[in-house]
């Protein structure tokens, strides 16, 4: 009877650990599968595509100058229609930052960039009974810079913030409280250097 027990025991146990095996085998290969970054878009193609993409975007210089331009544009009406104090740069901020492409174009590297530009504050903030002329031109600049889809996160008495998104994966971010802030934060953009060469740096 006990042989009995060990055999039906041996026989339930096998086919476990047959598959536990297979498990712990299979496992680096579907990692290896996986390839790179799980954060990276699995449909971002190969670094060729991802270049000749954002060939048909302007250059990474070209863009940083049209947001510093854009602000510079929001800044002007804000103080004008919304009576608020001068805009000046937020402290302990960097007024211009940059980072990898990341995501969407995870194999450009130094080919390209993304940008943050920190419009500033305004220590006051826009009256309710203005707000609705000051965000329609704001509205009107961002549009006249890529930023076409409008997204309103808060529109309560004394607290207002509104987003605009371009078709780069960019969104301008514009709010006023106590104070009235603004913030660019870009899609990617090749660098000029790359774009006259032509062609990927890995390729070299």
């Amino acid at each position: 009877m006990e042989d009995h027990h060990r055999m039906v025991l041996r026989t339930a146990i096998r086919p476990v650990m047959i598959a536990s095996a297979m498990a712990v085998l299979l496992l680096p290969a579907a990692c290896g599968m996986e390839g790179g970054d799980i954060n990276d878009d699995p449909n971002a193609g190969t670094v060729q595509e991802q270049f000749d993409t954002l060939l048909q975007r302007p250059s990474f210089e070209e863009m940083t100058e049209r947001y510093q331009e854009m602000v510079t544009k929001v800044r002007r009406a804000t103080v004008q229609l919304g009576g608020i104090p001068e805009w000046r740069d937020s402290k302990g901020s960097t007024p211009i930052s940059g980072a990898g492409c990341g995501f969407d174009f995870p194999d450009i590297g130094s080919d390209g960039g993304t940008r943050q530009i920190n419009g500033g504050v305004s220590e006051g903030a826009i009256p309710d009974d203005r707000w609705p002329e000051v965000i329609e031109r704001v509205g009107k600049i961002a549009e006249s810079y890529g930023f076409n889809r409008r997204e309103v996160f808060k529109d309560e008495p004394g607290d207002h913030d509104v987003r605009f998104y371009d078709s780069y994966g960019g969104d301008f971010v514009f709010g006023t409280k106590i104070n009235t802030s603004m913030v660019i934060s870009s899609g990617c953009f090749l660098k000029n250097e790359a774009r006259e060469r032509g062609f990927p740096s890995e390729a070299e």
